[in-house]
């Protein structure tokens, strides 16, 4: 038996080559249950469900009508039976696969983790259920939290205290804003990075006091250098100053020869600056080449005629101004590699120190609630598996027994993951079992989230030598001959480019990182690209014969006029600082162009729902969408260019659900005048909507809306929705379902108080998306990554400018994890702190560390995700793909005579740093890329051209897209007032034998109203936190209305008087407070007492009133009279007490 290893490029019909191969194991032997011994993993939800339906559709067509399957003959040649034994079989497993649903182990590679990690819950330390939170940013910033909280305690860690400061410091004197909150949280998200994962699950995850020492020996090594650094430039101006010639007075001044040495005294001994070591500036080494004395004198004086006394006078001292600054300058290039990774290691040093404790606090949080983080199982199970590799013992653990694997996507497969899968297919391979893997690495554009590509290319193949199969799927099934020839014919181009491309940058190295040897250096790293390339021997697809016909598609390069160029002094820098704050845009001459070429593929007879364009991010993606919301009327020509973005299907995008939002954030805190002005704009906003005239919600609906707070969160939503969903656009319905959805998942979840939903949603809930509306006819808005596993007729990518090093150029911190390289002595003090790997920022200052392999391999994975993601944006069209690349201006001058302007070769004269340069450079007799491709060519002039040749669009009523989807109406549910509800108080509030707690609720309401017009509010507070039921509040209106109304007791409600209700009096000879119910004070000093009762009346009342009047007379008030009031029904008694 074999591991099959399917190379599925784009297009190749993976499912229907996984679809087969399950149905293959599943009808192999006969028992209709087999298929429980079969398990399918994927990466994501959708395409778990999708292949779910097509095995099951497959299996359907089997049993009922074998013959209409594509399927029937290649099962039964390879099973060896008959149609007739085929269809039985099939029948048998349908059935069986119906009624054992759950056991059809077809499922996410999460999911099944989540299963395993659940399933050694005991192993793992956890006696109880095991929780598993998919969401690890709010563990993070809760752990982030706890390390700063600690820090405001008595007894704070004196090293995180100094590490914060310093943080702080340092970014004040950068000219920065700090948030030390928003910096903790962003760098704790490198302990979802896999290779901190491994070192913790190596046990080499440092201690503090561990990264303390290598701190303070990487500082050490810092200083030593600088002070050793600025006493040669030192001695190398003093050898001038001996000269008695002043710096003035040299070639160049302060930036000629002695510039280096001057700057070193200015920046106090740093090695570099702006990234350009100190000594290779052009004057100094210029000097130091010259080998006789004339021509160091030209250097350093200059050669005209009034410079011949300075030359005179400093010429006795030429071999010491040499010498000195020749020791300077090889003292600078010998000692820059590990001044430069002393440098990189303590830029991170004290967030790595940090890190440590905030790593011990995310493991109590996790160990407190019982929580697994989704990211945690590879590592988990990779504990778990290290010491026992024994694949039958975890079968057992989680009920199953598998026999076949199938991995889908391999290519997004971890090395972690990858090594919890490695034992399972280790045993199916023992014991005779197919297994199949199934990927494409030129598909690999998730290496952020951990995945390997070289998984798929290299290391299955090693690990499986005797028995992996591999089979290249060739055939193209998605796009017209016309797209799969100019693939064909891109990829093997551009792989030549970007090999030419890493040459020319190396050829730029100054090997100052490479003690071993530039060239062996080199050797490896070519070898790295070897591997990395690999992905690209398959890059070539046949059309199959259905597919053959052509004139149905094309390949379009639009050409426009690219921007004028910035002013722009900088290089790739060291550090992010000295890249753009902001994303580039995609070119304007690109976006122009947009409108037109849309505007004639709709009248070729294509749809919008047919059209996508696909953009490098979001930011791009805005662009684009504002260029199609303001294309002129005059381009459009009476079509409307409808799009649908990531963005339009978030669920904060409903005016319903920002209604809903808005009322929950004023239930939330009633008190901030913010929240109700933000809920009666977003009630205007709901109302035009509906055609109503503008107006605020009525205190009552305040009221009634306060009132629904003794609900649970999902029951406030439900309770809005009834009260206001006929407002609601009934197109919102698919973003109502979802906020419902998302609050009974975390009333499940997490709670179900308002305040914590409201902070989630203001996170991240907001950005949750509903299930698009694919037959809604609208242009599709998408970034790459998200278009990825999708197809479209007609693609547009009217931007591929983007860096072919996009981890240099994106305005955010990319860290890498290095080993500190061992077997140097430079690096030995390092080393000797048991450290053994360090956070490093990635830029190109590394390449003159000890860390400049590392940062060589992340630059060619950085060119290669590049040029996947292009692969995966080129082959996602079926019909038609748009490609804008820029045009360069001439450099050609016409000649006097009128001979033709010669054209320049575009090829960039620059250096090739962006995805759209490869297209513009010289590959085949002086011609550019773009040039020999086969694809149409447009003008910037004209970006549509001849579209009297172009393909054009017929649709049948009978195509897929044509039909109309299913639409959420109006929602509804079980009535409010009929369900269960929870009342914090007055749970015997109408219970006739207990008189204490009516009388206690009674209270609780009384001690609300101060005047009569305070009845209702009172009563509706009352039901807001539950203290009575909303079907009692007439009945109890009424009852307070009897007091308040009582004409012995009116005066008490009529607000002539000052009222304190229930508030104690203290002080004197009392042991504990008194506290009446009523005290009126009124304007001529009169006080009355009064004190409300039920039930039968009784001396003590008495007594208890005369000592009120007692207290208060005490206090110097001298006209005070006592009352008590009991709450009888009809009316209330009202009796004088008399002190």
């Amino acid at each position: 038996m074999a591991l099959k290893i399917y190379t599925a490029s784009a297009g190749s019909g993976k499912t229907h080559a996984l679809t087969r191969e399950f149905l293959r194991l599943m009808l192999s032997n006969g028992d209709p249950r087999y298929f429980t011994t079969i398990q399918a993993v994927t990466f994501t939800k959708k395409a778990t469900a999708e292949m779910k339906g097509r095995i099951v559709a497959e299996l359907s067509t089997l049993a009922r009508t074998p013959e209409e399957s594509l399927f029937t003959d290649d099962l039964c040649r390879e099973l060896g039976i008959s149609e007739a034994k085929l269809q039985e079989r099939a029948n048998a497993t349908l059935h069986a696969l119906l009624l054992e649903y759950t056991s059809f182990r077809v499922r996410t590679i999460d999911s099944f983790f989540q299963e395993v990690v659940r399933s050694f819950a005991y192993e793992l330390g956890h006696a109880g259920a095991l929780r598993v939170q998919l969401d690890s940013d709010q563990l993070l910033h809760q752990a982030v939290l706890e390390v700063l909280a600690k820090q405001d305690q008595e007894k704070s860690d004196e090293k995180i205290e100094a590490w914060l400061q310093e943080l702080t410091t340092e970014a004040i004197e950068d000219g920065k804003g700090y948030n030390i909150e928003d910096q903790l949280s962003r760098f704790a998200k490198q302990l979802e990075n896999e290779a901190v994962k491994q070192l913790r699950a190596g046990k080499e995850f440092p201690s503090q006091a561990q990264v303390k020492k290598l701190r303070e020996a990487a500082r050490k090594i810092i200083k030593d250098k600088r002070e050793a650094l600025s006493v040669l430039a030192e001695k190398a101006l003093n050898a001038l100053a001996q000269s008695g010639v002043a710096i003035e007075d040299l070639s160049n001044k302060r930036s000629g020869v002695f510039g280096a040495t001057y700057a070193c005294q200015r920046v106090q001994g740093a090695f570099t600056i702006d990234g350009v070591p100190l000594a290779e500036r052009s004057y100094l080494q210029g000097f130091l080449a010259a080998t006789d004395t004339e021509t160091r004198l030209a250097k350093l004086v200059g050669g005209s005629k009034d410079k011949r006394p300075i030359r005179e006078q400093i010429e006795p001292h030429l071999s010491s101004i040499y010498d000195a600054l020749k020791e300077f300058s090889d003292y600078n290039f010998q000692q820059l590699p590990i001044y430069v990774t002393a440098q990189q290691i303590n830029r991170y040093a004290g967030l790595y120190g940090i890190l440590i404790d905030i790593d011990n606090a995310l493991q109590d949080l996790k160990r407190e609630g019982k929580l697994m983080l989704i990211s945690d199982a590879p590592s988990l199970i990779q504990a778990l598996l290290k010491d026992n590799n024994d694949a039958p013992f975890l079968y057992e653990k989680i009920g199953a027994r598998i026999e076949h694997h199938m991995i889908d996507e391999f290519q997004d497969t971890s090395r972690m993951q990858y090594e919890n899968f490695k034992p399972l297919l280790d045993n199916a391979q023992s014991q005779g079992q197919d297994c199949l893997i199934v990927g494409d690495a030129k598909q690999s554009i998730y290496r952020f989230r951990n995945s390997d590509s070289t998984l798929l290319t290299t290391q299955l193949t090693e690990d499986f030598t005797s028995s992996a199969e591999r089979k290249n799927l060739e055939d193209n099934w998605r796009s017209v001959p016309e797209i799969v020839d100019f693939n064909n014919a891109l990829y093997p181009q551009l792989c030549s480019l970007i090999r030419s491309v890493f040459d020319s940058l190396w050829s730029e190295v100054r090997g100052y990182g490479f003690p071993e040897g530039q060239e062996e250096v080199k050797s490896r790293l070519d070898a790295e690209l070897d591997i990395l390339l690999k992905a690209y021997e398959d890059v070539e697809q046949n059309t199959p014969k259905p597919k053959q016909q052509r004139g149905l598609g094309q390949v379009v390069l639009h050409r426009y006029a690219p921007p004028k160029k910035k002013d722009d002094s900088t290089t790739e820098g060291e550090d992010s600082e000295e890249t753009s704050d902001t994303e580039e845009e995609v070119p304007s001459g690109a976006l122009d162009q947009l409108p037109l070429v849309i505007v004639d593929l709709l009248k070729r007879g294509y749809r919008c729902s047919d059209i996508a364009i696909l953009v490098r991010t979001k930011a791009h993606a805005a662009n684009v969408a504002e260029t199609l919301l303001s294309a002129p009327e005059e381009v459009l020509e009476g079509y409307s260019l409808p799009f649908l973005s990531e963005e339009a299907l978030h669920v904060d995008r409903a005016y319903s659900v920002r209604f809903i939002i808005a009322a929950l954030s004023y239930l939330a805190d009633t008190s901030i005048p913010l929240r109700l002005a933000v809920l009666q704009e977003a009630y205007h906003q709901v109302l035009a909507l509906a055609g109503q005239a503008e107006e605020d919600l009525s205190d009552a609906e305040l009221q009634e809306l306060r009132d629904f707070g003794r609900q649970g969160l999902y029951e406030v939503v439900e309770i809005i929705n009834s009260r206001y969903g006929k407002l609601f656009p009934e197109s919102e319905g698919a973003y109502l379902v979802k906020l419902l959805d998302m609050l009974y998942s975390w009333e499940q979840e997490e709670a179900a108080d308002i305040s914590t939903f409201l902070q989630y949603w203001q996170d991240k809930g907001h950005l949750q998306s509903i299930v698009n509306n694919s037959a809604e006819d609208a242009i599709t808005l998408m970034t790459i990554h998200k278009s990825k596993g999708l197809g479209f007729p007609v693609v547009l990518l009217p931007d591929i400018s983007w860096q072919l090093d996009e981890a240099l150029s994106a305005n955010k911190e990319n860290i890498l994890w290095c080993p500190i390289p061992p077997h140097i002595s430079e690096t030995e003090e390092l080393t000797a702190t048991h450290v053994t790997s360090v956070p490093l920022k990635y830029t190109t200052t590394l390449q003159m560390s000890y860390f400049a392999e590392p940062y060589f391999e992340e630059k060619l994975k950085n060119m290669m995700d590049s040029l996947n993601l292009l692969y995966v944006a080129t082959t996602r069209p079926k019909q038609e793909l748009h490609i804008w690349i820029r045009e360069e201006a001439q450099k050609g001058q016409e000649e006097e005579s009128g001979k033709k302007k010669s054209k320049k070769k575009e090829t960039s004269e620059e250096k090739i740093s962006k995805i759209e340069d490869l297209f513009l450079a010289s590959v085949e007799e002086d011609k550019a890329l773009h040039e020999i491709l086969p694809a149409h060519q447009t003008t910037k002039e004209d970006p549509i051209g001849d579209s009297t040749s172009a393909p054009k669009k017929k649709h049948s009523d009978s195509e897929e897209d044509s039909a109309t989807a299913l639409q959420v109406g109006a929602l509804s549910s079980y009535p409010i007032d009929k369900r269960l509800a929870i009342l914090r108080e007055g749970l015997e509030y109408f219970s006739e034998d207990s008189q204490r707690a009516y009388g206690r609720t009674l209270h609780l309401i009384l001690s609300e109203i101060e005047t009569a017009s305070d009845v209702a509010p009172a009563i509706s507070e009352a039901v807001h936190h539950g203290y009575i039921k909303a079907e009692h509040t007439e009945e109890l209106s009424s009852q307070l209305r009897a007091v308040v109304e009582h004409p012995e007791a009116a005066r008490w409600f009529d607000g002539t008087g000052k009222i304190f209700n229930e508030r104690a009096i203290i002080g004197g000879e009392l042991e504990t407070s008194r506290r009446p119910d009523r005290v009126i004070f009124y304007p001529d000093d009169h006080i009355e007492v009064v004190d409300y009762k039920s039930g039968e009346e009784r001396k003590g009342h008495h007594r208890q009133v005369r000592e009120y009047i007692e207290l208060l007379r005490q206090m110097g008030y001298t006209e005070v009279s006592g009352y008590l009031c009991y709450l009888h029904e009809p009316a209330p008694k009202i009796l004088q007490v008399k002190g």
